[in-house]
């Protein structure tokens, strides 16, 4: 009896072992990941890569990472590790530098801005409270910007008074 008790488990780990064996796995693109990995393949890759990471997002419909990188070279590393890879051309540094300018030069109730990654760009908006006037003197500001500070999202069109 004692012999019949472990063959049924050896058996069993033969089964769900060779279950899949005939399978393989997808190597052509990135693999869906959870939220919990994907935030952790990101911390992964951004200390490996350094400075040729420039920024990552989740690609919702295929729910996959995405890293972006400065260099061909990164990108190979990025796919190896189970992400999607974007070269683009703008570092994180310069970013944080067009960021830091609008702060300095272009802040004014009503405005905000924000780095997109799926962009590589710095994008500012204005709402309705920001007048056509202010926007124009903000948009000097935006000009004198790093390059990655050009882009600007359409704002929303000011009501107009009835009174």
């Amino acid at each position: 009896m004692a012999g019949a008790g472990v063959a049924a488990p050896v058996a069993a780990g033969v089964t769900f072992r060779t279950a899949n064996a005939g399978e393989t796995p997808d190597a052509s693109g990135p693999r869906a990941l959870s939220v919990a990995a994907a935030g952790k393949l990101a911390s992964t890759l951004a200390e490996d890569l350094g400075a040729d990471a420039a920024g990552t997002y989740c690609d919702a419909k295929g729910r996959s990472l995405v890293v972006n990188v400065l260099a061909e070279a990164a990108a190979g590393t990025v796919e190896s590790a189970g992400a999607g890879a974007r070269v683009v051309a703008n570092p994180l540094a310069e970013l944080k530098s067009a960021r830091t300018a609008l702060e300095q030069d272009a802040a004014v109730p009503g405005t905000s801005w924000v780095t997109d990654p799926t962009t590589d760009k710095v994008v500012a908006t204005a709402d309705r409270t920001v007048s056509e006037a202010e926007w124009a003197t903000r948009a000097a500001a935006r000009s004198a910007s790093p390059p990655a500070a050009a882009a600007t999202a359409p704002r929303a069109a000011r009501p107009s008074s009835s009174r």
